[in-house]
């Protein structure tokens, strides 16, 4: 058992916070709170009006357990609470707290997240008028934060989240006639499970590729220019390659002190490629190239994409405008051609169609698959195949690399779902190929770690909207800090968050005799449909569940 996180809730939960707090707060500066007359402001993501408090929460970064993340995720419904009466959210900064980093080397500036907070907090603090009203430090030394004034410094120590939601709670709310509770662990089991095999098949290639080419002079405006075409039934892949004759040149400035050099296209020109197909009766974008071309060459719009559907089709040119000691570093078309597009410049578009089949790879995968290598092997010298991973909703995951696709993650899948494998060759030939697929993928973390995590996620997002404390709970233990602040609340009804059903009868039952279980969220679907139904709105944030990835400058 390790309690060491890679976080699926993680830093991730920063994005909450704003998506709650979400206005642009002005360049002035703030005099009041609240008061009834203050509207709050109503620009930005948030789904009602933010009044902005002069306050600021600090939480302890600890990157080597989920104690800071569910200390965070508790304080998200004490600095973003919505009141339903005036329909305000009243809202503050959420921060974690970092050290300032030892940079030993310029690279390592990246490294320092204390510069980020000081920014951050130059603004804040000028907006309040450079004296908070409140500071929460959450494990953190308040001589770290001796910098930013404030009227009243609290600071709550701990080391369990059940004991520092508590505390959190009860230094905001002296009262609360119902509160959220959430399902969580501290330590997970960490699987190292790994899983190999090998499928055998054959395909049968029997279409020649299909070929499209049309041309579209140079507009110099933004005002794509499209061309239909048909994806017949049998193709797999559909490659696309926008240019012109042109030859680029590289120039160099060689004096001392002044060494640059820079590549030009003659004649000058610069588009952009879209490629679209009619998927459920709408046009899809399945490709989009956008490669600047007057400063890195002319050939670069060309590349792939799973053709998601038979049928039309549409690629469309984008003219971006341009101005009309040298070494030739390439040239695209004959002489001759090139002389003619110095008069008028004429953009050549390419599309090939190649043909394949759609092969199922798995029906079913663990929680967690990591890892994920995928490789194809043709038992036929005379032909190569290629391939794409195509996702459950039929979505292009990613395209080989000499035979070779290697994904960090794969999600999970329903029943009826798969992930598919489109096999293609880019070879005109016809036959029948049998071919080896090699796999294998990892799985390290369980459902149960994950359910977890979102409980405590969706608990305070459920909380917030309340303006109810969220407090904690084990499946095999209802902690002495969580009865003792349910107890000081006077809390007559819960709202248990607990995914996945993983608390025991034992602390149900416990739990009744407290307090009265108004809702018992078990899936996901449910806890969701209980916030729209709140904010009316179906908005949501994507972002990873991947940890921070260091990085130098």
């Amino acid at each position: 058992m390790i309690n060491r996180k890679n976080s699926y809730a993680g830093l991730t939960v920063v994005l909450i916070t704003f998506m709650l707090l979400g206005a642009v707060l002005p360049a002035a500066v703030a005099e009041s709170n609240i008061k009834e007359g203050v509207k709050g402001f109503d620009k930005g993501v948030s789904w009602q009006p933010v009044v902005p408090l002069k306050k600021v929460t600090f939480i302890n970064f600890d990157e080597n357990s989920y104690l800071d993340d569910y200390a965070y995720l508790a304080a998200v419904p004490t600095t973003v609470f919505y009141d339903k009466t005036s329909g305000r959210l009243f809202s503050y900064p959420l921060l974690y707290y970092q050290d300032p980093y030892p940079v030993e080397d310029d690279k390592e500036r990246s490294l320092n997240a204390r510069q980020g907070i000081d920014y951050f907090m130059e603004d804040w603090m000028s907006y309040c008028n450079g004296r908070l009203d409140q500071m929460i430090l959450v494990n953190v030394d308040r001589n770290d934060t001796s910098q930013w004034k404030a009227k009243e410094i609290v600071s709550i120590n701990g080391e369990d989240p059940y004991s520092v939601a508590s505390d959190l709670v009860l230094q905001d709310w002296s009262y609360s006639d119902e509160a959220v509770l959430a399902v969580i662990d501290e330590s997970f089991e960490r699987l190292n499970n790994e899983e190999t095999g090998v499928l055998k098949g054959k395909i049968k290639i029997d279409k020649s590729i299909k070929e499209e080419h049309f041309e579209v002079e140079q507009t110099n405006s933004l005002n794509p220019v499209s061309h239909d075409f048909i994806v017949p039934e049998g193709y797999m892949y559909v490659y696309a390659r926008c240019w012109y004759p042109s030859l680029t040149i590289k120039i160099s400035l060689p004096l001392p002190g002044f060494e640059m050099s820079r590549q030009l296209v003659i004649p000058s020109g610069d588009k952009d490629l879209q490629v679209y197909c009619m998927y459920n009766g709408g046009w899809m974008q399945t490709l989009a190239l956008d490669a600047w071309n007057s400063g890195g060459g002319m050939d670069k719009e060309r590349g792939g994409t799973y053709a998601y559907s038979s049928g039309k089709w549409r690629a469309a040119v984008t003219d971006i405008p341009t101005k009309k000691l040298i070494e030739i570093v390439e040239v695209h078309g004959s002489w001759l051609e090139i002389l003619k597009n110095l008069k008028k410049v004429v953009y050549k578009v390419d599309i090939a169609m190649y043909p394949g089949d759609r092969i199922p790879l798995f029906n079913d995968l663990p929680f967690d698959c990591k890892n994920v290598k995928i490789e194809l092997k043709c038992k036929s010298s005379s032909v190569n195949l290629s391939f794409c991973l195509i996702g459950p909703s039929g979505e292009e995951i990613a395209s080989d690399k000499e035979g070779v696709i290697e994904v960090e993650k794969l999600g999970g899948l329903l029943p009826g779902e798969s992930h598919d494998l489109a096999i293609y060759t880019t070879q005109d030939i016809k036959g029948s190929f049998d071919y080896e697929i090699h796999y294998s993928y990892q799985e390290n973390k369980t459902k149960y770690e994950a359910d977890c995590l979102t409980n405590a996620v969706e608990g305070s997002i459920l909380a917030s909207m309340l303006n109810a404390p969220l407090l904690y709970l084990s499946k095999d233990e209802l902690p002495q800090k969580t009865i003792d602040a349910l107890y000081r609340l006077g809390v007559e009804k819960i709202y248990l968050v607990n995914l996945g059903s993983y608390l025991s009868n034992d602390v149900r039952n416990k739990l009744k005799e407290i307090v009265t279980v108004d809702k018992d969220y078990r899936n996901c679907e449910d806890i969701y449909d209980a916030i729209r139904d709140i904010t009316g709105s179906n908005d949501i944030i994507i972002s990873t569940t991947e940890p921070w990835r260091p990085w130098y400058v």
